[in-house]
């Protein structure tokens, strides 16, 4: 159920890089969102640290007895509107709010307003600093403060917090203030609560407990871990819970971890800027007994993320049983109106045994079943229920599963609010196939001849891919199909974001396309070809995926040199248009890409980190980054295509559309060619007749770029500079082209009428040359035997051609058939 069709590409400036923090919190803050540039030093934060500055804050620590740790997050209105948050008996230890907003308000002063459950009314204002830092600085304290990014317009992001004197009842926060201003907005609130000694019913937490908060730029290379770093108090063999705030890491993933222990994991799409609060049960054998204890975050995919606060506290033990979902087991493939059996494991994660009690299935908010006499479960054992004839329509659905549904079983606080798990999951016609064996006898394959057909489907899969072809070598092609919108529900615990419309691995012999499939709208990739060899990708329009339109790439990416894995994938004749990147070689090798529209990708339109591909006659346009990055490549070929409008925003190169850089092993040339390889390339282009004395255009051949200065005294159509391409390597494109590859063209010998291919018209026309004198389209192409002139030998020569195969050796060629 459910396979993982790993891997992501790292390159350059996107490198997996952990972020670590001691002890425990504060997430850091990098760059801002997209279109903003910096104004000034990043706005004071420099001097901003948590727990070793006596005058800014930033941490508190403390120890609780039977009471509860409350971290809580509203998204879902304006600042401005009021947020009522109920905290149960006890005494309120310390309570904080944070609030997110983007800009400055000028010559305004930011106000918040708190009412507590007795009553009592606070007000804060925070003063218009002119972003002078020793003012903020001086202002900042452990009562409230704000820290902004310095980036323009208005400042960029700010972060506020503010303590506040929160009592057990209704409390009622907002914040007003500039938030109504054009270009102003607030973003998300989070609260934290810390409270001693609450009632039986709502003891959550026993024990120390941390808060660290600020706000900290931090590039590709870490910071060292230089936050506060102190003994933490006494350390027991109980488990912790773990909140962490954070924003903006739309299109990266973040894998958190506790002293080196993995808690989890999440991601959002690229293009996005999420905002979300995440808890995480730390179980006690991560907790250091040295005192001190380190937090990372460790972001992939993604050069910035911002981060808040974040909280630990130590969980009460209560003795009782704690009965969680740990997972819901669907069915590989659920077709439309068939029973199937859904399952679900059930743990007792609590200290002490369960009695008997029930289990339900909602689905799409409504009941669909229940499981009752569950149990008894012992601490720590586990359990599997099985929903069985579950049929549905068509289309994405949730599944909810409720453990101890009608409260059957004590557990305490904690545990009455985490007994239920949702999932999400596809209905309807998705294609999987592990093996041979499987391909043999799918119902929706169609063998012709050997050769199994996937066609004419219509595929659609809410959280995976849409086509899964796994392990197989037998020939398969698939075509006239659509495969749209796969794997954007994104709410499924531990969401895979390596999936794509099709995704094929260590495959061979597939060939995707022939009539055309249009893939669109797919969340990450249109297509992933993964560890797998002799692939054909053809006449397919690929479109409005997050990512990748076509990503090709092994298991495991390594710096070079590169295992060869991947090779001779064949990339011919598509649409591939409105994605992140158009096209992606990640250590593929031998490989073709030829014939394709790569357009209006918003980073590159063709990426490559392998070697030995040929890449030409392709038409790349109006990218945002460059036209093509050859990364860590090597020995590859690219010539005669036409590069138009890449590139036109790069603030450091502007308008360059091609990038070639060469890293990891230094003094090593990598030898990627951009221009054809063989010097006596014959050719024609658009308006311009054989040259005097009819010798034909010879030369290598380059690229078409429509923004280069191109002189052309000789009139061969190669210009008479070079093309200069971006990158450490400093490569040039010599020969590159005064017109557009579509308007120039190789020019095949005996093919005399000039229409690019050889055939009878071409033996009429060279008779009536050789009988009555009427003129050729080029004189070079009908002297098939290169003696000289054109006579009845080259005549007699060309109809052998044309009527029975064989060889023309006109001038100028290789000295093989030409």
């Amino acid at each position: 159920m459910k396979k993982k069709l790993g891997g992501e590409k790292k390159e350059e400036g996107k490198m997996k890089t952990r972020y670590v923090i001691a002890p425990i919190v504060i997430l850091a803050v990098l760059a801002l969102a997209a279109f903003s540039t910096p104004a000034m030093a990043l706005g004071c934060l420099e001097d901003i640290k948590t727990g070793n500055c006596t005058d800014c804050g930033g941490f508190l620590n403390g120890t609780i007895t039977n009471g509860s740790v409350r971290v809580l997050e509203n998204s879902t209105g304006p600042c401005n509107q009021n947020w009522t948050i109920t905290l149960p008996p006890g005494e309120v230890v310390v309570a904080y709010v944070h609030w997110h907003r983007w800009g400055a308000c000028p010559n305004t002063t930011v106000t918040a307003e708190f009412w507590n459950g007795n009553g009592y009314y606070q007000s804060v204002g925070f003063p218009y600093f002119n972003y002078n830092c020793t003012a903020q600085r001086a202002w900042n304290n452990e009562s409230r403060g704000v820290w902004w990014s310095g980036y323009s317009p208005r400042q960029g992001n700010h972060h506020y917090y503010w303590r506040v004197n929160a009592t057990p009842g209704t409390n009622i926060f907002r914040a007003t203030g500039c938030y109504n201003t054009p270009g102003q907005h607030c973003d998300d609130r989070w609260f934290v609560a810390v409270i001693n000694n609450t009632t039986t019913a709502n003891i959550t937490h026993s024990g120390v407990w941390w808060h660290n908060y600020g706000y900290k730029r931090i590039n590709q290379t870490p910071y060292s871990t230089w936050f506060y770093n102190a003994t933490i108090g006494p350390v027991s063999d109980h488990n912790y819970t773990l909140w962490v705030a954070q924003s903006h890491y739309g299109g990266g993933t973040i894998d958190i971890y506790l002293n080196n222990c993995h808690l989890g994991t999440f991601s959002a799409p690229s293009g996005t800027f999420p905002f979300s609060l995440k808890q995480y049960n730390v179980p006690n054998t991560c907790i250091g007994t040295y005192g001190s204890q380190n937090a990372t975050w460790d972001l992939s995919n993604k050069n910035y993320f911002y981060g808040y606060f974040a909280t630990l506290a130590e969980k009460a033990v209560l003795n009782l049983p704690d009965l969680v979902v740990e997972d819901i087991m669907f069915p590989e493939v659920m077709n439309p109106g068939t029973g199937y059996t859904i399952e679900a494991r059930i743990k007792n994660q609590g200290n002490a045994s369960s009695g008997l009690f029930n289990v339900s299935l909602e689905v799409d908010g409504s009941p669909y079943g229940k499981v009752t006499g569950v149990g008894p479960l012992s601490a720590g054992a586990n359990t599997t229920v099985s929903f069985t004839g579950v049929s549905l329509s068509g289309g994405c659905h949730s599944f909810t599963v409720v453990a101890d549904c009608d409260n059957d079983v004590y557990e305490g606080a904690p545990g009455e609010t985490n007994n239920a798990r949702t999932e999400y999951y596809q209905v309807g016609n998705i294609i999987v196939v592990h093996n041979n064996n499987q391909l043999t006898s799918h119902p929706d394959f169609i063998n012709r001849g050997g050769i199994y057909y996937l066609e004419n489907k219509t595929i659609t899969n809410c959280v995976g891919c849409g086509i899964t072809i796994e392990n197989t070598t037998l020939p398969v092609v698939i075509q006239n199909c659509t495969v749209h919108d796969c794997n954007y529900e994104q709410r499924n615990s531990g969401w895979n974001q390596y999936k794509a419309g099709i995704c094929l691995r260590n495959v061979s012999n597939v060939a995707i396309g022939g009539y055309r499939n249009t893939i669109v709208n797919n969340t990450n990739a249109g297509m992933r070809v993964q560890n797998s060899t002799h692939v054909d990708i053809m006449d397919n329009y690929i479109s409005n995926n997050t990512k990748y339109g076509i990503y090709v790439y092994p298991d495991n990416l390594v710096k070079p040199p590169y295992p060869e894995y991947v090779k001779y994938i064949n990339i011919t004749n598509n649409t591939v248009i409105r994605n992140q990147e158009g096209i992606d070689l990640a250590e593929a090798f031998n490989c073709t890409v030829s014939g394709n529209t790569v357009r209006d990708n918003t980073k590159y339109g063709v990426y490559v980190c392998g070697n030995y591909s040929c890449i030409y006659n392709n038409t790349i346009a109006n990218n945002n980054v460059y036209g093509m990055n050859l990364f860590n490549a090597s020995h590859n070929i690219i010539f005669w295509n036409d590069f138009i409008d890449n590139n036109k925003t790069n603030p450091q190169y502007p308008e360059h559309q091609a990038y070639d850089m060469w890293k990891y092993q230094s003094g090593l040339n990598p030898h990627n060619h951009w221009n054809s390889t063989v010097s006596d390339f014959v050719y024609k282009h658009d308006g311009t007749p054989d040259p005097p004395n009819d010798y034909p255009n010879v030369s290598y051949m380059g690229n078409y770029w429509d923004n280069g200065t191109c002189g052309d005294t000789n009139n061969n159509g190669i210009c008479d500079s070079a093309y200069k391409i971006d990158g450490a390597t400093a490569p040039n494109d010599y020969y590159s082209l005064k017109y557009s590859w579509r308007n120039t063209y190789k020019l095949m010998c005996g093919n005399v009428d000039a229409s690019r291919d050889v055939d009878g018209g071409d033996y009429t026309k060279l008779c009536e040359h050789v009988g009555h004198g009427d003129p050729l389209d080029s004189n070079w192409a009908g002297d098939v035997d290169c003696i000289g002139g054109i006579d009845g030998g080259d005549y007699t020569k060309l109809s052998e051609y044309v009527g029975h195969g064989g060889c023309l050796h006109c001038c100028y060629c290789d000295g093989s058939c030409c």
